[in-house]
């Protein structure tokens, strides 16, 4: 009676409801459940059910026996597929960090929070691990998370929130971390449109200097019954719907003489032998050293990562000798803060004392690794930390990682990266203002991270644009770094070509309204030009500039600048739908550029001007606008492919709507089967799209479906942005469905997403029926 296929779920369950005669909201009242939950299981959004709900589900339609095993294993089957899909939607960045060494201890306090976390209360989850700098909550938070993944079929997702230091860019982070392009409307409501139906955990780590967000993750709690916060601070977030778990130290044992046998009993002790043979395979634990081992834990209050620096100098120092050391800097340190509490007071000292055995190069490179936000790659260090003081860069890190002052960890995209526990990062950042020498790293940081925004920019629109696309999200709060630091300096050519190479990356990470914000900031703050009109503006500014400033040769802002710059800013706005603004930026950069002889800047700002007409249904001038820049791309001496097929794919969505459906099949085709493109570039996803709306008008809904998700895969990898032919506030699968049931649309769309590049050119090229052009 029951027929069970994979992805039917939804419509058995909606079958059973239908049947006892209860609406969504009733049966979620009878199940104990929320409405989202059960709406969310009838779509397909939610596939992957925990047992105990649909077990409740069961009881409240009075299944039959027999009828609860169908539901069972229509649950079992989709099961897979759901954990498929979800997989392929996380994207790299949202990946557990692994942590550089194993969890000593903490049984209790992990079973504990995962507990917590497992609790259905019709209500999303809100854990908060709160306790001292050094006390392990991020690494208690990492093992609980790794051990969950099972039980979150949608993702476990971790949000780094070291670099953050304003509230108002958490939602921006959060959304960064799980793949979410910004576009129209606020970022707060693309996450809750994105987190309602799902079942996932999301970990937020570092939440103590943005306790001014707490109210948004409440709001999450509350308006996303399958959600999971697991939040790291050092304090608690205030709010009634957190569960606050207190993280203490490691118990480091009584104060009296100590056999090894009694030591070895403690968390503290098990700690520091665990790191101590790490860096000296021979050291033991003895009667002989017990004793000064368990004070040595006791005196630094059984803090973990003050345990591992100790311990870590361990071959330099046995443990009576290393405690008589640590007396010293812990008695004599100046902590005018008496108010420091008293955890934060020995962590700073251990911190301090591990960097006074430091030799002058080490510290020099500890103190500018200082410069980094969130850490950053060898390469990187090299570039930044390098001097005549310092023979070998990589020599100074690797006494840094023994001494675990920096850590080394595994990054997504499998290239090593260097971090420092956000109060070591503290106290280098102290160190380096204290050196002198700040502008300095600060400006050599700068200009690598320029370098790094300038190298990716054509790559992004070449062979293979995943790779600097990934690096580019790994380098995300350098290069924002960077960009501030500029801006603070008055470098507005630096901040310039920054801001507009990092635009492409911005734009293809969806950080469009990241990226629109600064580009704006640094037109109308450090040009001192408003925002509209700045062609007219331009030379009046320039002539007082150079008038004010006699000694230069260089205006404030050079047309070229100005002409890169509003670009990039015209089409963010177009990418948010803010079409006035846009047109305003771009037709300035247009007649900037063409007055400078700027050529590839004007061909871009005509092709972006052509698409805001093709959206605003003027045809012919969007037709003439595409026309006249790829015929002045062609006449270039380098021929941005990219860009030269984006013109291209907006004459064939122009064609399209006037009915010319195979001139338009003739665009779309022509930049799939160019030489310069790869089956996975940016290019072929605008093709795809090209031929959904083809299929549309041609009545083939299910092949516009198929094709239509199999662009916004591509998209995902490409880095490309949707042009949203169909309708701007409708996303897919949704326009083009006409004659699909819901149900058919979301497995076509799903099917579609599937599909490898090369098949899914397949299916496009297929011809399809002709459809006589209008009169």
């Amino acid at each position: 009676m029951y027929g069970v296929q994979p992805g039917v779920l939804g419509g058995l369950l909606r079958r059973f409801r239908l049947a006892a005669g209860f609406s969504q909201e009733q049966l979620a009242e009878r199940a104990g459940l929320s409405v989202d939950a059960v709406a969310a299981l009838e779509r397909g959004r939610r596939t992957t059910p925990r047992p105990s709900t649909l077990a409740l589900l069961a009881k409240a339609l009075g299944l039959t026996p027999t009828e609860r095993d169908f539901l069972l294993s229509a649950a079992a089957q989709s099961r897979a597929a759901g954990t498929r899909r979800a997989s392929r939607s996380s994207s790299e960045a949202a990946q557990l960090p692994v942590p550089a060494t194993s969890l000593v201890g903490r049984e209790q306090e992990t079973a504990a929070v995962s507990n917590l976390l497992k609790q259905d209360g019709g209500l999303g989850r809100l854990v908060t691990l709160t306790g001292p700098s050094g006390v392990g909550k991020t690494r208690l938070a990492l093992t609980v998370a790794a051990a969950a993944q099972t039980s979150f079929p949608d993702g476990v997702f971790f949000v780094d929130l070291a670099p953050v230091r304003d509230h108002r860019l958490v939602a921006a982070t959060m959304a960064r971390a799980l793949g979410i392009r910004e576009s129209n409307g606020s970022t707060r409501d693309l996450l809750l449109t994105h987190l309602r139906p799902r079942e996932l955990l999301l970990v937020l780590d570092g939440f103590e200097y943005l306790l001014d967000a707490g109210a948004l993750l409440a709001r999450f709690a509350a308006a996303c019954p399958l959600l999971a916060l697991l939040i790291t601070s050092r304090a608690p977030l205030g709010l009634p719907v957190e569960q606050s778990v207190r993280v203490l130290p490691l118990t480091a044992g009584p104060d009296a003489p100590s056999t090894a046998s009694g030591v070895a009993e403690y968390e503290a002790a098990q700690l520091f032998l665990e790191r101590a043979q790490a860096v000296a395979p021979r050291f033991a634990l003895g009667d002989a050293n017990a004793e000064a081992v368990a004070e040595v834990c006791r005196r630094l209050d059984g803090l973990p990562l003050a345990i591992e620096l100790a311990a870590a100098r361990v071959t330099l120092l046995p443990p009576a000798a290393m405690l008589e050391r640590l007396q010293k800097p812990l008695s004599l340190l100046d902590l005018a803060a008496r108010e420091v509490p008293d955890f934060d007071q020995t962590l700073r000292a251990t911190i301090d004392w591990s960097y006074r055995l430091l030799g002058e190069p080490e510290r020099a490179v500890f103190r500018r690794l200082a410069a980094f936000a969130a850490g950053g790659t060898l390469e990187a260090a090299e570039a930044v930390c390098r001097s005549e003081d310092v023979a070998s860069v990589v020599e100074a890190l690797t006494r840094l990682t023994d001494a675990n002052l920096v850590w080394r960890q595994p990054g997504p995209d499998g290239v090593p990266r260097l971090r420092m526990h956000d109060t070591v990062a503290a106290y280098a950042e102290e160190q380096l203002a204290a050196s002198g020498e700040a502008d300095a790293v600060q400006r050599r940081h700068a200009v690598y991270f320029l370098g790094i925004a300038e190298a990716a920019e054509p790559e992004l629109v070449g062979r293979h644009p995943s790779l600097w696309l990934r690096r580019l999200g790994l380098e995300y709060d350098n290069l924002r770094l960077a960009l501030i630091r500029l801006l603070d300096w008055g470098e507005v050519e630096l901040a310039q070509r920054l801001a507009a190479a990092a635009g492409r990356g911005w734009q293809s990470l969806g950080q469009v309204v990241a990226g629109r914000d600064w580009l704006d900031r640094l037109l109308a703050r450090e040009s001192g030009l408003a925002r509209r009109g700045i062609r007219r503006q331009l030379p009046t500014a320039n002539a007082a500039a150079a008038a004010t400033h006699a000694h230069s040769a260089r205006p404030r802002l050079l047309p070229t600048d100005a002409a890169v710059s509003l670009r990039q800013l015209g089409f963010m706005a177009l990418l948010t739908f803010d079409d006035a603004f846009s047109r305003s930026c771009l037709e300035d950069a247009l007649a900037i550029a063409d007055d400078a002889g700027f050529s590839r800047v004007a061909a871009l700002s005509l092709e972006r001007l052509g698409w805001l007409d093709y959206r605003a249904g003027n045809l012919l001038v969007a037709q003439a606008r595409l026309a006249e820049a790829l015929a002045r791309w062609n006449d270039l001496d380098e021929l941005d492919a990219s860009s030269a097929a984006s013109a291209r794919a907006g004459l064939g969505h122009v064609a399209a709507k006037q009915g010319d459906l195979a001139d338009a099949s003739a665009h779309f085709t022509h930049i799939v089967c160019d030489p310069r493109q790869t089956p996975g570039s940016a290019s072929v996803q605008l093709a795809l799209e090209g031929f959904a709306h083809i299929a549309v008008l041609s009545g083939e809904s299910r092949r516009a479906t198929l094709l239509a998700g199999a662009a916004s895969a591509l998209g995902e990898v490409s880095g490309a942005t949707r042009t949203r032919w169909a309708d701007p506030n409708t996303d897919w699968p949704g326009g083009g469905r006409a004659g699909l049931t819901q149900q058919e649309a979301e497995e076509a769309w799903h099917a579609g997403r599937a599909l490898a590049p090369a098949d899914a050119l397949a299916l496009a090229l297929v011809p399809a029926p002709d459809i006589a052009k209008p009169a």
